[in-house]
Parts: C-alpha cells; sequence; structure tokens
C-alpha cells in the first residue's frame, strides 16, 4: 500500500498534519523510507473503496527504475 489508510480528503490531511505530527509521521510511513534511501518507487492506482482511490507502491533495486516501468 501507499497509505497506511484509507485515502483522506486534502483538507483532512492538512488539519491533521497541522495539528498532529505523529499523525503526519504515521500517514507517510511507508513511503518516508524510500525517499530517505532513495530506492525507486511507482505508486498505482488498484481501485476505489467508498469512491475514494487505493494504490499500490512498488519499490526496486537502486538506479533500476527501468525494472519499474517495465
Amino acid at each position: 500500500p501507499a497509505l497506511p489508510m484509507l485515502t483522506p480528503l486534502v483538507g483532512v490531511i492538512e488539519q491533521r498534519m497541522g495539528e498532529d505530527l505523529a499523525a503526519a509521521v504515521r500517514a507517510f510511513s511507508y513511503t518516508v523510507p524510500f525517499n530517505v534511501t532513495g530506492s525507486p518507487t511507482i505508486t498505482l492506482p488498484v481501485g476505489f473503496h467508498d469512491g475514494l482511490p487505493l494504490a499500490m507502491q512498488l519499490v526496486g533495486r537502486h538506479f533500476d527504475e527501468a525494472m519499474l516501468v517495465r
């Protein structure tokens, strides 16, 4: 998954990030490790739940972006 929760509305995530730093950290806990390590990732839509999008994230080896695109 790209997020550890259902996709929040933009206004909701901005409000939570401003009020609770720990909630913001949890919201991005699935993506931050790969940003820090520089691992290539691609996030793809996989469907909907209650009208909101769901996504999955694929992570590749360093410098192997071509494999993810394939």
